[in-house]
């Protein structure tokens, strides 16, 4: 740690715990420990693995079961409200939402939208900060391809690196932790056996992927997800049988409102390609299949949907409760366009609050992801902001949030040491199921946005009793 970092030593302390108080006693016992500041000392974590995507973070987080709770409430109410965007928004009117989103097709928007369309039980990961006014959103995905579901992996990882291990032995710790592909599939058990697709006696899973290029990391992904497939149907199947495929769309058949794989019928469909393949969907539309998330995606994960609930301007069925949730729980958003609005309490010119405030704000293309063209005001020169700015103008799609600085917390970094993070919380949500996180932390002083394809690393959190 630097002599700044040093100086802000109580704010990390008090940032760990109020996660956990075991959360900062490993953290005070490992960054006084030569052993623990060093990388090569979690060599696990390094060697190579078909199933891991990103740099892991050396040390785990350890968050009491109060809070993780709390994260669940938070990010299920999220996610329960920007599925409910087409109807409280736009009152279920196509127009309006092709308008929105960008769909000229009004028919087949509207057999988009008719159920079963995908919506109740899609697949989503929000992105939130904790900072001093709790857990905020900045943004919400609901698709499928989101990565993060090695949960599970992950702390089998940690757990068998043996100076993690012997120091969560050490202070006493008792750690759990949700696995996110378990819960993922329980989830897509329970919503098969409610529509009645389990009374052959069998619930077989297609994970759709066009992708071939690497074709020892789609094998050992498809034995993974079958083993955590067969534990779930062990515990939760009573007496279903089943599999999980990874293939290809052409590889399926439609055969009497069935879809087919060789001699097995898909009874549910996890995609992660951005396209629907149309036998599966006249499949899913008939009854005969459970989608997950279908073309419905596209705009629900728009990140202008944080704008539309943001806009406390805009004439919604939003009820005074959710309101004051968002109010709470998502910061400034709005359209980027030349107009007046409210920011803290302020009437004033959007484009001119953009260029006088800059360090207090962040410009997104809501289209893109990865991190792709999101510029932080406070990390942004002031003249590629002012570009940016006229670019997003001239967009009239790009969205301005309020920037919301993350709490320090204390992790590994580089070859030897640890420094202040901010951090990235990813809770997953299945229908209206919480399915476990996955956590991005990047050092503060990269100053720049938390991206894995960046300096991030990935992390896990470990539940504790607290």
């Amino acid at each position: 740690m630097t002599i700044a970092d040093i100086d802000r030593l109580e704010e990390i302390r008090q940032a760990h715990l109020s996660l956990s108080v075991e959360d900062w006693k490993f953290r005070d016992a490992a960054r006084q420990s030569p052993e623990l500041l060093s990388r090569s000392s979690f060599g696990i974590l390094d060697e190579p693995n078909d199933l891991i995507s990103f740099r892991l973070q050396s040390w785990p987080t350890f968050v009491r079961r109060s809070k993780v709770a709390e994260l669940s409430r938070v990010s299920i109410t999220m996610s329960n409200l920007i599925r409910s965007i087409p109807r409280k928004v736009f009152r279920d009117d196509p127009a309006a939402i092709g308008r929105f989103y960008g769909f000229d097709n009004l028919p087949l928007l509207e057999m988009l939208l008719d159920p079963p369309n995908g919506i109740p039980g899609a697949i989503s990961r929000g992105d939130f900060i904790h900072g001093p006014r709790g857990f905020q959103c900045i943004e919400f995905n609901i698709l499928p391809n989101v990565g993060g579901w090695e949960s599970g992996i992950l702390a089998e990882m940690h757990m068998k690196n043996a100076v993690t291990a012997d120091l969560i032995a050490r202070l006493g710790i008792q750690v759990s932790h949700v696995n996110t592909t378990r819960e993922m599939f329980s989830h897509i058990l329970e919503e098969a056996r409610h529509e009645g697709l389990d009374q052959e006696g069998e619930i077989n899973v297609a994970v759709l992927s066009e992708d071939r290029k690497k074709p020892q990391k789609r094998a050992s992904f498809g034995r993974h997800l079958r083993e955590e497939y067969q534990t779930v149907l062990t515990t939760e199947g009573r007496g279903l049988r089943g599999d999980v495929f990874i293939c290809s769309n052409e590889e399926l058949a439609l055969q009497h409102h069935k879809l087919l794989l060789g001699g097995s019928r898909i009874h549910a469909a996890v995609e992660m390609e951005k396209n629907t393949d149309q036998k599966v969907f006249r499949c899913f539309k008939a009854g005969g299949l459970n989608l997950y998330n279908g073309p419905v995606w596209q705009m629900l994960s728009d990140k202008r949907n944080i704008a539309l609930l943001s806009d406390e301007s805009l004439d919604t069925e939003l009820t005074a409760e959710e309101r004051s949730f968002l109010q709470r729980h998502v910061p400034w958003t709005r359209l980027v366009r030349p107009e007046r609005t409210r920011f803290r309490d302020e009437r004033v010119f959007l484009p001119d609050l953009l260029e006088s405030r800059r360090e207090e704000l962040v410009v997104k293309n809501p289209l893109l992801y990865g991190g792709k063209e999101v510029y932080v005001g406070l990390y942004t020169s002031p003249s590629e902001w002012t570009e940016v700015v006229r670019k997003a103008l001239a967009s009239q799609q790009w969205v301005a949030q309020e920037y919301i600085p993350s709490t320090p917390y204390l992790y590994q970094n580089g070859d030897y040491g640890c420094s202040p993070h901010n951090v990235i919380w990813g809770p997953f949500i299945f229908g209206e199921r919480y399915g476990g996180a996955i956590l991005r932390m990047q050092p503060m002083a990269d100053a720049t946005v938390v991206n894995l394809s960046l300096t991030a690393t990935e992390g896990l959190i470990f539940e504790v009793d607290g």
